[in-house]
């Protein structure tokens, strides 16, 4: 028609199977073409949507690692926003990648687990990811005998989402039956297998010129455990008593378990093996000073700098990746 206007009742063709064919859709006062259908090399057809300025800020074109299509959404002229691989390296399954000035995101369907998600740093609230604080607890008030040996006053299991620690924290009322001339001792602590470490074995008691009686005292160790991956562990309130004919008894007892997945300074777990003898004849040691007391928080300042600088590498290097992944993608589309 006159006015430049083409109407086409059936069937356009652009090209042939002898000759690439191309379509431009022109914006007036701008010199290249703000829409256009071409060929893509050898590997098919791609659609491009370009500025004002000739920048192409949309593509969708075949993906030349196989089957599938390439999707990609700039965020300016030169760097993409938002890109979608619809056969990632030629698996046959898709990647969403989204990347800003200084974070990205990727859902990599190819891989497992963990992996399949990158996000960034405290991007998901505690409420949408298992990877959280969580507790488990248990609590008895009928009295429990302490056996001349470890007696398992209570235990609780916790299932745990991934490595960090757990804090056990137990307490009861202890009551020992004296009787005068006697010593009445035992230990209690907590652990994660049915004997007392080294550092749980706290002890209760009375000594041989205690006048004979009852009498109710206050049990409450706790423990920290280092757990290496996700699973399940169980964890035990225990006593020991180790003088021969006492009645000493836990009763109103309770047992908590809290995981934490991450340390935000130094960590010393609670040690491995077992106790059963009194520590009345070991040396003793002054109260820490001003001097150790600084040590101790310049330590643990640097231990929590250095988790922070560990995560931050891990975070550079996956984007490093995610950044020459995406430039591969776009000189192959190139």
């Amino acid at each position: 028609d006159g006015d430049g206007t083409v109407n086409v009742s059936n069937e356009l063709r652009v090209g042939s199977d002898s000759q690439d064919g191309y379509m431009g859709f022109y914006q007036n006062g701008a010199v290249d073409p703000v829409i256009e259908l071409e060929q893509d090399g050898t590997d098919g057809g791609q659609m491009s949507v370009n500025d004002s300025n000739g920048n192409t800020v949309f593509n969708v074109n075949n993906d030349s690692s196989g089957d599938g299509g390439m999707l990609y959404l700039r965020r300016s002229g030169v760097e993409n926003g938002f890109v979608v691989d619809g056969n990632y390296l030629g698996t046959e399954n898709p990647q969403v990648s989204i990347t800003g000035s200084s974070r990205a995101a990727v859902f990599n369907m190819n891989n497992s687990g963990n992996s399949s998600v990158e996000l960034p740093v405290e991007s998901i609230c505690k409420s949408e990811i298992l990877d959280e604080t969580g507790v488990a607890s248990v609590n008895d008030n009928n009295p429990v005998a302490i056996e001349s040996g470890h007696t398992t006053i209570l235990s609780r299991t916790i299932t745990v989402p991934g490595a960090g620690y757990v804090l056990a924290m137990a307490a009861s009322q202890i009551n020992i039956n004296h009787a005068n001339g006697s010593e009445s001792y035992c230990h209690f602590g907590v652990s994660d297998e049915t004997m007392l470490p080294l550092t749980q074995d706290v002890t209760i008691g009375l000594p041989h010129t205690a006048p004979s009686g009852l009498y109710s005292l206050a049990a409450a160790p706790h423990g920290l455990f280092e757990v290496g991956s996700a699973g399940t562990y169980t964890f035990y309130y225990l006593g020991f008593r180790f003088t021969p004919s006492d009645n000493i008894e836990s009763v109103d007892s309770q047992l908590s378990l809290v995981y934490i997945p991450t340390s935000y300074g130094t960590v010393s777990p609670t040690m491995a093996g077992g106790g059963d003898e009194p520590e009345f004849e070991e040396a003793e040691r002054g109260g820490l000073s001003s001097e150790e007391i600084a040590s101790e928080r310049a330590a643990s300042v640097a231990d929590n700098e250095e988790r922070i600088r560990r995560e931050l590498a891990q975070m550079q290097a996956k984007l490093d990746a995610l950044r020459r992944e995406l430039e591969d993608n776009s000189d192959r589309r190139d």
